[in-house]
């Protein structure tokens, strides 16, 4: 799949309102980065979700005003191992809250 002029594997990764289902990861090994972030899939109810340095900061909210479509992570930027979460905010989202995220993991 196309990505920010490389060619990349096109990737999901879906949370919802579930305790032990409101994280996946993204593990990105050296010389990867992923992009071309975008939403596959959402319910209708009130869905806050984001994406974040495993065990640190957000780089993406969903309920803060930044394009989804611009970010792009790498295996030493912004984490140092290469290891996000995307994660769904349980407490501020609603039962039965879902969302699917896709993205290209690509050579950087």
């Amino acid at each position: 799949m196309p990505c920010n002029g490389k060619e990349g594997n096109l990737l999901f990764r879906t949370v919802c309102n579930a305790a032990g289902y409101d994280q996946q990861a993204i593990t990105l090994p050296a010389g990867r980065a992923a992009g071309c972030f975008g939403v596959e899939a959402i319910t209708h109810n009130k869905v806050v979700w984001g994406i974040r340095v495993e065990g640190g900061a957000e780089v993406y909210r969903s309920d803060k005003p930044a394009p989804l479509s611009g970010l792009i992570v790498s295996d030493t930027v912004p984490s140092a191992t290469g290891k996000y979460t995307i994660f769904l905010d349980m407490a501020a989202s609603d039962p039965g809250a879902r969302v699917t995220v896709r993205f290209v993991d690509y050579p950087k």
